[in-house]
């Protein structure tokens, strides 16, 4: 699943939310969601874990908002998804497992002859070496402003923090993979 489509949803959210109840903003949130994943899966006739716990995420925190009538339950999800993708890297990393080189090796018969050759240059595979590493600090860095941000911010200050503050976390989590790589 792409990264927008897990920014959608919460987009979705927080302009129902606006202007509507909160139930009305989970249950169309919800919809959108359950639509996003429908479409991923006829794309691309699978469905990855990360998207599957994406949207399990939604619809607990979604019920648990419903049942408990509040938002700042449903605006956790993207901490908590920031905590179980910065741990998975984490323990990826330290266990030596090459999650990203074993991902590029899985996509090895739909990679253009070029992007292969890409793949094995130094810098990148040194980039990709300590991806796991960069990307789960970045992660779980991550997760602890989105927390902070959902318990503390307005609906829209959230959004910007938790929701768009992501890309700015892994674009950073990158920057730094690339320069541990090309040492």
């Amino acid at each position: 699943m792409s990264l927008l489509f897990i920014i959608i949803p919460l987009l979705i959210f927080v302009i129902v939310d606006t202007y509507a109840s909160l139930n009305v903003a989970l249950a169309v949130t919800g919809l959108v969601a359950l639509a996003e994943f429908s479409y991923s899966y006829f794309v691309s006739g699978t469905i990855d874990s990360f998207s599957v716990f994406s949207i399990f995420l939604l619809i607990v925190l979604g019920c648990l908002s419903y049942f408990k009538q509040s938002r700042k339950l449903f605006f956790l999800k993207p901490a908590i998804l920031s905590y179980a993708t910065g741990t998975y890297l984490l323990i990826s990393y330290l266990m030596g497992y090459d999650v990203f080189i074993e991902l590029l090796g899985r996509m090895d018969t739909v990679l253009e002859a070029e992007q292969k050759e890409m793949f094995q240059l130094p810098q990148v595979q040194g980039m990709l070496k300590y991806s796991p590493l960069t990307l789960g600090v970045a992660c779980l860095l991550h997760g602890f402003v989105a927390t902070f941000a959902a318990l503390k911010l307005n609906r829209w200050g959230w959004f910007l923090v938790a929701g768009l503050g992501g890309y700015a976390f892994i674009f950073i989590g990158l920057i730094f993979a690339i320069m541990m790589g090309s040492t």
